[in-house]
């Protein structure tokens, strides 16, 4: 089988290359030797190397010790992009992510639970809005009256202030 690995000098590409080479045909790139970044060299790569796997580890930035740029990111989507327009030219893409992908101001163990939070929080922030709506609809249909009728423990004028967008919790 012929397997193309992209980022072979990181850490994954290089464990994977040195596994995957005693029973297949691996080609292992690094900026080195192609550039993937580069649409002409990637599409000429596949026009005349019979590749039926691209394991795709190659990454820009992604280090815990810096800030990764908008240019890395665009960086990172033109060589997923140059792979991926040549998916005529192999049969399997693997694509390689890594902890990084996580907001950084977390450790990783840590990044699943705050995104939670922060999913809860969105939540709850929903809720009130609908609940908002749903008193301004009952309001303009029906007037204070029955606000006060779905909420008999508030006072009118708390009603009146949070149509106005006053800021008391319901």
């Amino acid at each position: 089988m012929n397997i193309l690995i992209t980022g072979a000098n990181g850490f994954i590409g290089r464990n994977l290359h040195k596994r995957l080479k005693e029973n297949n045909n691996v080609f292992h790139t690094s900026r080195d030797n192609l550039n993937i970044l580069d649409k002409s060299k990637v599409d000429e790569f596949f026009k005349i190397n019979n590749i039926d796997i691209v394991i795709h580890t190659a990454v820009s930035g992604g280090r815990r010790t810096k800030i990764d740029t908008v240019q890395c990111l665009i960086e990172n989507l033109i060589m997923f992009d140059n792979l991926a327009r040549n998916k005529e030219r192999f049969k399997s893409l693997i694509h390689f992510g890594s902890g990084a992908e996580f907001d950084r101001r977390y450790d990783i163990v840590q990044a699943q639970e705050q995104q939670e939070k922060e999913q809860a929080a969105a939540n709850k922030k929903q809720q009130k809005e609908l609940e908002m709506q749903k008193i301004r609809e009952t309001y303009q249909t029906g007037g204070i009256e029955d606000v006060q009728q779905m909420y008999p423990n508030l006072p009118e004028q708390a009603i009146q202030g949070k149509l106005k967008g006053a800021g008391i919790n319901v």
